[in-house]
């Protein structure tokens, strides 16, 4: 397997590039008040006015399977991560991760993420978690935040390619786009954005189908649904390294 952001007294706008391409703003930061996490999320981005696809929440583990890889205490929902919002899905990184089913591949995802080291948010991926995942890494060279695919829920590839300048215990806003043929991450965090495409970046492939060593080869990644499955994976650091997600839509 792959061994795979402090209190402000309001929030602090940061301007953005949208995975639309329009010119915006999200709000960022680390206490005040903050939209709530909504159940269901409209089409937008590239796709239009698409149908409203029920989505479950980052305050509650309703809706969610959940699991986890190794020997630890699993999902759970709590407000230790500081988000604005309150309660928060956590992720201790002993493999834990929790699924759900849009029904659609095309979609936009926006969330707020804080690791202390790594996680990941699968997409396009079968029930099974077969498919891809944007990652966030805060631990810097050699280790990137990108894209990589997915063989399972607990087995995967890792980036060869992206950032390593995320920071770690700081929150990030993401927006995952999804289109037929492509699929676009747009980050803001305090002091910092940036916006990553799929298509082109670099997989480190591991073996066997992501559970032992890297094998050495690296591929470039061209994307292709492989369902309408999406999750979050604490990843593998070990059952006391964090991570939170807030803001689910």
């Amino acid at each position: 397997m792959a061994p795979s952001p402090s209190a402000r007294s309001a929030w602090q706008r940061v301007p953005m590039l949208l995975a639309a391409g329009l010119a915006g703003a999200v709000l960022l930061g680390g206490c005040g008040s903050a939209a709530p996490a909504s159940k269901t999320a409209a089409g937008h981005g590239t796709h239009g006015a698409a149908a409203a696809v029920k989505l479950p929440t980052s305050t509650s583990l309703k809706g969610w399977t959940t699991g986890v890889g190794g020997k630890g205490a699993g999902p759970s929902i709590d407000a230790t991560g500081g988000h604005p919002s309150g309660a928060a899905l956590k992720l201790p990184g002993d493999d834990s991760y929790v699924w759900a089913d849009t029904g659609k591949s095309m979609h936009t995802f926006s969330y707020d993420m804080k690791t202390q080291g790594l996680a990941d948010f699968f997409f396009s991926s079968s029930r099974t978690g077969k498919g891809y995942l944007f990652r966030i890494d805060t631990r810097g060279k050699p280790n990137y935040t990108g894209f990589a695919q997915t063989y399972a829920w607990t087995a995967w590839d890792a980036p060869d390619a992206g950032l390593t300048t995320v920071p770690k215990n700081t929150w990030v806003h993401v927006v995952i786009d999804i289109t037929k043929t492509d699929a676009t991450a747009a980050l803001t965090w305090q002091g910092g954005h940036a916006k990553l495409k799929m298509n082109g970046q670099k997989d480190t492939v591991y073996s066997p189908q992501g559970g032992g060593a890297p094998t050495g080869k690296i591929i470039p990644l061209a994307y292709k649904p492989r369902g309408t499955a999406f999750g979050f994976q604490g990843d593998g650091l070990g059952p006391t390294s964090y991570t939170w997600v807030a803001n689910f839509k």
